[in-house]
């Protein structure tokens, strides 16, 4: 008899249990679809489009046209304050790079003969890769002194 009315117990106890989840489960989908007009789903970030004067590439926006000569901190400091951007990566650089050489963008930029690009990649306390740009030829880079050098800079933005 014991046995009997302990597994009644336990057996009514996982409906009771069971019908509490569900309970909670289908007022938590209702509460959704009334905050999301009878939709139910996953909120997905749709990718950032980029601005006027930025070229998408990949998972980032990269600036048309060169900024400028300025030191690294004077590079990295407009792109923040006036661009609401980071300075480029190296690898970002590159992808770009490579996107002008494959899919013909441009980026008008106005460096005839080649020029060396800061990135925001550091080695140390005071020195930073450079990368050389000419005639979709990339793969040139070299650390120079964050304060000493001036070169030109782009601005990149996340896309998501």
């Amino acid at each position: 008899m014991k046995k009997e009315f302990s597994k009644k117990l336990w057996i009514g106890t996982i409906l009771v249990c069971g019908l509490y989840i569900s309970i909670l489960l289908f007022s938590r989908i209702d509460s959704i679809q009334k905050k999301n007009d009878g939709k139910i789903g996953v909120e997905v970030n749709a990718a950032y489009e980029c601005p006027t004067g930025y070229i998408e590439i990949a998972d980032f926006c990269i600036q048309s046209s060169l900024q400028g000569t300025e030191n690294w901190h004077d590079a990295v400091k407009d792109c923040a304050e006036n661009e609401e951007a980071r300075l480029c990566k190296s690898h970002e650089l590159m992808a770009a790079c490579q996107a002008e050489d494959k899919d013909g963008e441009s980026f008008n930029d106005d460096i005839d003969g080649g020029g060396w690009e800061w990135s925001a990649d550091t080695a140390d306390d005071d020195k930073a890769t450079v990368m050389f740009r000419n005639d979709n030829d990339c793969k040139n880079t070299k650390l120079r002194d964050m304060t000493s050098s001036s070169n030109d800079y782009r601005c990149c933005k996340n896309r998501y």
